[in-house]
């Protein structure tokens, strides 16, 4: 009669143990993302952290680089998911869309939602005029895409950029996803002023 509840209970410990592994991965990899996407390089540069996995692991500034290559939103979601590759391996990838409305994704998978959209154009002509426009500090997508921006760096200084990650946890012991919601997700979000 005890050993259903102890195996509940181990089993409980093993999906808890792989819960905490999965938010930090998380948070890593929206963390990764960001600094990705605002890091000014391009893939012919090189110029990120030799000890990374790929030609573009997003941690460096780089000031000759060409605005390309590293910054694209196919980069940054290779770098989200080379994080989350120890969790999972299937994404779906959401440009220009803020993490409050990034959608939730099937179950043991991943939406990455990156705002501003990498295409699109400027929406003011300088940070001064932003902050006079808006009425405040610009948020994330509020002036314009990020292509616009490293190529002209305009808004140097107040362009922010937010990378969202929601993963929906599937538990790997039956009795224990009756427990946890239908759709159990780890977010993280992390919004970066623009290194451009």
């Amino acid at each position: 009669m005890v050993a259903p509840v102890l195996l509940l209970i181990v089993f409980g410990l093993v999906d808890a143990s792989r819960i905490a592994q999965a938010s930090v991965t998380v948070a890593e990899a929206a963390r990764d993302g960001a600094r990705q996407a605002v890091a000014d390089a391009s893939a012919a540069d090189g110029p990120f952290d030799p000890g990374g996995t790929g030609p573009c692991p997003g941690a460096a500034f780089t000031s000759s680089a060409s605005g390309t290559g590293c910054l694209t939103d196919s980069r940054v979601a290779e770098t989200v998911a080379a994080r989350m590759a120890p969790v999972t391996s299937s994404f779906v990838l959401h440009p220009g869309t803020r993490a409050d409305a990034c959608p939730t994704p099937a179950a043991g998978s991943i939406s990455i939602c990156i705002d501003p959209a990498q295409s699109g154009p400027s929406t003011y002509a300088d940070c001064t005029g932003a902050r006079a426009s808006l009425g405040h500090e610009p948020g994330p997508g509020e002036l314009g895409g990020r292509q616009a921006e490293w190529a002209s760096k305009a808004d140097r200084g107040c362009f922010l950029v937010q990378v969202a990650v929601v993963y929906a946890y599937m538990p790997m012991t039956p009795a224990i996803a009756r427990l946890l919601p239908a759709a159990f997700l780890i977010v993280s979000s992390s919004t970066v002023l623009a290194e451009y």
